[in-house]
């Protein structure tokens, strides 16, 4: 698969490691006010200038981490052009799905199994066999077909954005050599949460450049970072 010709920005925008690690701290911070202050909030124990405290630093890191999914959405669709092996790389998604899945369950509502809210890998996986599907169908409005079949299937599994996104890891895919154009969309897309179409400003100067970083062990962030949130969690809980 070819890389985007339209990449204006290489070898001086940012590269796919830049937004990686972007995405990550930004998830990182957005976990640790679900998985850490919600449960401080929750456990009754702060006075009401504490509770406020908390809160605030809540909002805060919820607001900073909507730019986080725009980015893995984005860096999906350009490793799905990048990749040498994409059933490889769906594989990757489904094991790290099915590992992130206890450790996911322990921040959302401190409890090691529920089936009623799936996370994000699940929906980047999803994602990844849409677009696979929509790159055999020349046809425009054929591709219509696999994305709605992904679309409703997130939803049925209660993933993590759910059919949105999905809807929107195939818009990006649809308008990827249309840089400008996919920006704005996707921006126009997520703008429902004030902070995500910075997301799509960062994207927009990406220069097509993978940069330094082991992706092996960005992918083990996920699942332990959580792991460690969820714990914590439920400890501040039971104290």
């Amino acid at each position: 698969m070819q890389a985007n010709s339209s990449d204006k920005f290489a070898g001086k925008g940012i590269s796919g490691s830049t937004l990686k690690w972007i995405a990550m701290i930004t998830m990182i911070i957005d976990h640790f006010a679900v998985g850490i202050f919600i449960p401080m909030m929750e456990a009754g124990q702060l006075s009401t200038f504490d509770y406020s405290s908390v809160y605030t630093a809540y909002t805060i890191s919820r607001a900073i981490g909507r730019l986080a999914f725009p980015i893995f959405c984005f860096l999906l669709v350009e490793g799905f052009f990048y990749t040498s092996n994409v059933k490889k790389y769906a594989i990757r998604l489904g094991i790290f799905a099915i590992i992130s899945e206890v450790p996911f369950n322990l921040v959302i509502d401190q409890t090691f199994w529920n089936l009623g809210y799936q996370n994000v890998f699940f929906t980047l996986l999803i994602g990844l066999v849409t677009i696979w599907s929509m790159s055999k169908v020349e046809n425009n409005f054929l591709k219509l077909i696999p994305a709605l079949l992904g679309i409703v299937l997130a939803e049925l599994l209660h993933t993590d954005y759910g059919a949105f996104g999905v809807l929107l890891i195939a818009v990006l895919y649809q308008y990827r050599e249309l840089r400008l154009w996919q920006s704005i969309i996707g921006g126009l897309m997520v703008a429902w949460e004030i902070t995500a179409p910075i997301s799509f400003v960062l994207s927009y100067f990406y220069n097509g450049l993978k940069g330094r970083y082991n992706a092996k062990w960005l992918y083990w962030i996920y699942p332990v970072h959580l792991l460690i949130f969820g714990l914590i969690g439920r400890a501040i809980l039971n104290a």
